[in-house]
């Protein structure tokens, strides 16, 4: 059975998220089935009473096959079978995706999520290939917003106390 390809994407995480888990949304983009012709790259359904083609939609050109090892198909001239535009009969289409990703506690710098199926689909019959999702993990500012909130929050009970020993 043919897989489809992995779809890498990155995420970065503050160290409380990595720490206690955390919920993310992300955007990534693949190769996914067309929606117009459900992947099958026509739009009108074959004929099965075809003589041609016999209901399989594309015709096989053997002359080229000997020359040049490739078999290329094209599109059966008397059941109809038209191409579809939208992926222009290759059955799969570029999109871009988002899912909400569960980080689980812990996580570390450098680790890799896998989500199993949601990567870009294969030309032919089989299943998706898998969504792998670098962490990055930030370090911890030098100067957070916290810390300077504590320090003032120190500092001003301590000048109280030094200004209230000083005037009594």
């Amino acid at each position: 059975m043919t897989r489809g390809e992995n779809v890498y994407a990155a995420i970065k995480l503050r160290t409380f998220e990595a720490h206690a888990g955390a919920r993310r949304v992300i955007r990534f983009r693949l190769t996914d089935m067309c929606s117009h012709c459900g992947g099958n790259g026509m739009t009108r359904m074959p004929d099965p009473k075809c003589e041609t083609c016999a209901g399989g939609r594309r015709l096989r050109d053997r002359s080229l096959v000997e020359t040049s090892g490739v078999l290329p198909l094209e599109s059966c001239p008397e059941c109809g079978g038209v191409s579809c535009t939208n992926c222009e009969g290759a059955g799969r289409v570029e999109a871009e995706r988002r899912l909400t990703l569960l980080i689980p506690p812990g996580v570390q710098d450098g680790s890799r999520l896998r989500v199993a199926g949601k990567g870009s689909v294969p030309e032919n019959i089989g299943v998706p290939g898998d969504l792998l999702v670098r962490v990055h993990v930030l370090s911890q500012p030098k100067n957070s917003r916290v810390a300077r909130y504590l320090s003032f929050a120190l500092l001003l009970p301590a000048l109280a106390v030094l200004a209230y020993v000083l005037w009594h």
